[in-house]
């Protein structure tokens, strides 16, 4: 269900290297690239941003990592204990909480075990093989968001094991946007490994963005974002073929099979929304996805297994090429 840390699940997307650098010779950005949640970072500020903001940020960037790494860190601690005290991470759980309704439970973070024995996991071994039947039958048993309990700050697993891959940078980038909101910038653009936020404007109009088709090395689509996020999830980058089929790291967490999605880009207002729908909705029967989108108020594009390129209104609103 959920890209991995070490790599990124949604790179194809890293067009801001492009568009950042034409912007700061254009208009005097100032951009910064990190390296955290196994993807490049890239941090565009518009007007004259002091440059300790940029370690601002990375502190936050930092302390979000430790949160949600599964590797190290508080959910490590989580997963290896089944238990652990945490505010914030117990806030963000009962938050996931309403999509894991919302999708239907296609959004579901307690999908580690599967991705775990599939070779998706952070802490998996990398196998370029299928799991055997049983073994994928065992972890599947292990799934279940109904069995975390949370009261206060206090968090108990029952047993899971969870994996924010789906939703971490999404999650980062809503904290990313309070530091800047907090030291007085409403006007930034940051992509974390494809996940994209858009504050304000760049010089007065809004941030423009580049969309690639899947397997396309030129820019398919121009959208145009002011005070919105972006996420696109696709099957292309994290990956194995066996037998002959095509494994993805996007897993539905009920059947434990890939998705047939070739892409699927989503944009909203949240960057943490735009990051779970984007996952849930590669899952999803495309018509459902599409409706719902609608009724969620989320512009959503569709490559299907076939080629074909579904979009809704909301979607080509956001258009500019």
């Amino acid at each position: 269900m959920f890209p991995r840390w070490e790599n990124a699940g949604r790179p194809l997307f890293l067009l801001l290297a492009a568009v950042v650098l034409f912007a700061a010779c254009a208009r005097g950005i100032k951009t910064r690239r990190f390296l955290y949640f196994g993807t490049f970072i890239d941090i565009s500020l518009s007007g004259c941003a002091d440059e300790k903001i940029f370690g601002l940020l990375e502190d936050e960037i930092k302390r979000c990592d430790n949160l949600l790494n599964v590797r190290a860190g508080i959910t490590e601690e989580l997963n290896r204990k089944g238990f652990v005290e945490s505010a914030e991470l117990a806030a963000l759980i009962k938050r996931i909480g309403l999509a894991h309704e919302e999708t239907d439970g296609l959004f579901d973070p307690t999908v580690e075990p599967v991705l775990k024995v599939s070779g998706f996991s952070p802490v998996s071994k990398k196998s370029g093989r299928a799991a055997p039947p049983t073994v994928l039958k065992k972890a599947l048993s292990e799934v279940g968001f109904g069995r975390i309990k949370i009261k206060d700050a206090f968090i108990s697993t029952g047993g899971a094991r969870l994996n924010f891959g789906g939703c971490g940078k999404g999650y980062l980038l809503e904290k990313l946007s309070e530091t800047l909101k907090d030291n007085g910038i409403n006007n930034a653009l940051i992509n974390a490994g494809g996940d994209i936020l858009a504050m304000g404007k760049n010089g007065g109009k809004p941030w423009r963005i580049g969309v690639r088709g899947p397997g396309e090395k030129s820019f398919t689509y121009i959208i145009a974002l002011t005070d919105a996020a972006s996420a696109t999830s696709g099957d292309y980058e994290n990956f194995f073929i066996d037998g002959g089929k095509k494994y993805s790291h996007i897993i539905n967490p009920s059947t434990g099979r890939s998705s047939g999605k070739r892409q699927v880009t989503l944009i909203c207002r949240e960057p943490l929304e735009a990051d779970i729908y984007a996952t849930a909705f590669m899952l999803m029967e495309t018509e459902k996805a599409i409706r719902k989108a609608d009724a969620l108020g989320m512009g959503l594009m569709i490559y299907a297994p076939d080629g074909e390129v579904v979009s809704n209104e909301i979607f080509r609103n956001y258009l500019i090429r």
